[in-house]
């Protein structure tokens, strides 16, 4: 094996629950990569990285193996880890020397407690990780649930960049989707191009989309390219991939089947392309002669450091270490010293090195300690001095008849040591007993100290959940703090139960003066449309008049509704609703303010198997979906464009609605669900009294859905409702 700079190496390590495939995805690297001329199998017990006899016996790893792997012009030196949990300490030390980390997850099993605790170590070594899902050459196993229960357990970090192609059950090729292109395999990691499938298409809409919001997010200039619509190149998409993996931002999903070698070669290529090398991963050191904190680098200038990870006994080659070198350059022919050896330790003992002539090499030797005193192998003697009593131990390590290092530990041993070992022992038995009396006298004390805390909490509890402002705390004379804080509470009860009789009051005298006009007009209209001979044009006015007075009292009494209750006590009146007709029927009646303001309406969506019904109060919904609609076009540009999406997801259905306005300020995003809140200066183009984004809310809310918002400022919004 050829020699590679450091920027050519990647130190990955292999994570997941056993079973997953880590060992038989090894052997399906070095088979691909040309390393070996067949591949193992653990049935047979011929695995390169399951070579001890007992993981032949059992069919599972036990230790941490390395493989080095050459691909692309680097080198990966691969970390397989033991998945089951008997062997943590072996996980801990490969994890510790790896730079980044592959989780394998069985596409067959999905995640699993195994899965999760790799992700948990991760987070600890701050390491960059990608998922591998295996086994999706098995007829039950499902990428797309992986996905999807990664998706709910980690967020939108996850961002799947392959998508397999199966027929019959078999894994026969995959979709790339940062190339948007697909590809069919042909043989044993050899493939070639082919069209996607169309049932390959929705899915892949959605990963696509999710890759490129991922890619928008990592600068400014992305941003303004994706509310633009532009397309990102694949060097550019590959390129802000790298950094937000490195940064722990985005977690690419790859799939493959380790029996059939298929997608190994991808992850090989990701592995090289994505993840950092060592000289990317900050490495601090400490100089144990000033004992200051060095940053670590791999300047041949510089101090050498290195982190043994890992010690094995080869019954061929004997002892052995792995070595993680840290900082400077290590070569074949140094000599270094475990730096733990030689410090001098709290307690009073010191550690020193000396050749096989007594000479001094290295270490810390007391100040008093006299000189030239011979070595005894393996015996604890009393050496006294002027001052002071030292007991030496010495051991002599052999390498070999003729290289031999003596290691001398020294402890002083006199008068101040025996009376500082009596006093330990006193404070170690009254220590316990002081720490006991002080906790119990303490927490009395307290809690008879704390006891009006506790009342005022447990009231402000009861009203919160009950919503019942006439309560009260009950207040004594003594004049203390408590006293003060129990009027201050009592006051601003009282005040808001005020606000509260002043609200239900305007509420009660709004619905009297609507409801009144509205009904007086309606009579009219009714009677005109049915006593009155009327020409077409005059008909069709008043019937519009009819139509939309008819509307406007459904919303007065929708609005009083909702004012005088709140989400947990209102009901709504769910039926069968078809979101498609429900969105056209909107689209229609916003068409002719659309025209006005010279904006389009596009409504797209992909069709299902089943039609988008969900369960809902239809003049709600109707009332949400308008309202945003509504909103996209007072806001939006002359000449612009309002998308109305639909998407069917597993478990709800998303209504997307974008446009390309004025946008909203991130310090106004939190606000806009408020009553009447209005944003004066970016959105003063639009009319109306700040109550259209409240309802949408509380419409969202009483359906248990969930609103988020998207905006830039001179870009346009983004609102995503899920039902």
């Amino acid at each position: 094996m050829k020699v590679y700079r450091t920027d050519e190496i990647r130190n990955v390590v292999l994570l997941g629950h056993g079973g997953s495939g880590k060992t038989s995805l090894v052997e399906a690297m070095a088979y691909v990569s040309g390393a070996t001329t067949r591949m193992g199998k653990v049935a047979d017990g011929n695995m390169i990285s399951d070579f001890d006899k007992e993981e032949q016996k059992r069919q599972f790893s036990i230790s941490t193996s390395l493989v080095p792997i050459e691909w692309e012009k680097a080198k990966i030196n691969v970390l397989d880890t033991p998945g089951y949990f008997d062997f943590v300490g072996e996980v801990e030390e490969a994890v510790s020397a790896a730079d980044a980390a592959v989780i394998v997850v069985s596409g067959k099993a999905g995640v699993e407690v195994g899965t999760e605790k790799a992700w948990e170590l991760c987070d600890k070594y701050n390491l960059p990780r990608m998922v591998y899902v295996t086994e999706m050459d098995v007829d039950d196993a499902s990428f797309r649930q992986v996905v999807q229960d990664l998706t709910d357990k980690y967020g939108k970090v996850i961002a799947p960049h392959f998508q397999p192609i199966r027929e019959n059950e078999k894994l026969v090729g995959y979709v790339n989707i940062i190339k948007n292109a697909g590809r069919r395999y042909t043989g044993i990691g050899e493939r070639e191009e082919c069209e996607i499938p169309d049932y390959c298409k929705p899915n892949l809409e959605i990963y696509r989309e999710k890759l490129l919001e991922a890619v928008a997010e990592t600068s400014d200039e992305f941003m303004e390219r994706y509310f633009a619509g532009e397309e990102f190149s694949v060097e550019e998409i590959r390129s802000a991939m790298r950094t937000e993996v490195m940064d722990g931002d985005i977690v690419p999903v790859a799939m493959g089947s380790n029996i059939q070698a298929q997608g190994v070669a991808n992850l090989l290529s990701d592995i090289v392309r994505f993840f950092p090398s060592p000289d990317n991963r900050s490495c601090a050191g400490i100089n144990r002669k000033t004992n200051e904190i060095f940053e670590g680098n791999y300047d041949f200038a510089k101090a050498k450091s290195a982190y043994v990870f890992k010690t094995m006994v080869d019954p061929f080659i004997g002892k052995y270490s792995f070595v993680k070198v840290c900082s400077g350059v290590l070569k074949g022919d140094d000599i270094l010293y475990n730096a733990d050896w030689t410090k001098f330790y709290d307690d009073n003992v010191s550690i020193s090195l000396y050749d096989k002539n007594s000479s001094f090499i290295n270490g810390v030797s007391p100040e008093d300690f006299p000189d030239k005193v011979p070595f005894i192998k393996n015996k604890i003697r009393q050496i006294k001095s002027d001052k002071n009593i030292w007991l030496v131990y010495d051991y002599c390590y052999e390498e070999s008849p003729e290289d031999s290092i003596w290691i001398r530990s020294i402890a002083s041993y006199g008068h101040w040591s025996r009376i500082l070992y009596n006093m330990l022992w006193i404070f170690a038995v009254l220590f316990p007993i002081t720490v006991f009396i002080s906790a119990f006298v303490g927490y009395h004390i307290l809690k008879k100290a704390l006891q009006p805390i506790y009342t005022i909490s447990d009231m402000a509890k009861e009203i919160s959940f009950s919503v019942n402002l006439s309560k009260r705390i009950e207040t004594s004379n003594t004049h203390d703090e408590f006293s003060y804080l129990s009027d201050a509470f009592n006051s601003m009860i009282a005040k808001l139960e005020k606000s509260f009789e002043k609200e239900k009051q305007f509420t009660s005298d709004a619905a009297h003066e609507l409801r009144t006009p509205i009904s007086v007009i309606q009579s009219h209209c009714e009677y005109c449309l049915d006593e009155l001979k009327l020409t077409d044009s005059v008909r069709e006015e008043i019937e519009i008049i009819y139509k939309k007075t008819t509307y406007i009292g459904q919303l007065v009494s929708q609005l009083l509704t909702i004012s005088r209750t709140d989400k947990h006590s209102f009901k709504p009146q769910k039926e069968e609703v078809d979101l498609t007709l429900l969105i056209e029927s909107v689209i229609e009646e916003l068409q002719q303010k659309a025209a006005y303001k010279n904006i389009s309406l596009l409504f797209e969506y992909i069709p299902q198997n089943e039609s988008y019904i969900i369960q809902g109060d239809t003049m709600l919904l109707m009332r949400m979906i308008y309202n945003l609609i509504e909103n996209a076009i007072n806001y939006g540009i002359n000449g612009g464009c309002v998308w109305v999406n639909l998407i069917k997801n597993q478990e709800n259905t998303d209504i997307i609605i974008k446009d390309n306005g004025i946008g909203i300020k991130k310090e106004h995003l939190d606000k806009i669900w408020n009553r009447f809140y209005r944003v004066d200066k970016s959105r003063s183009a639009g009319e109306g009294f700040g109550l259209g984004l409240s309802m949408v809310r509380f419409i969202v809310d009483i359906h248990n859905g969930n609103i988020s918002v998207k905006s830039k400022p001179g870009y346009g919004t983004i609102f995503t409702v899920s039902l």
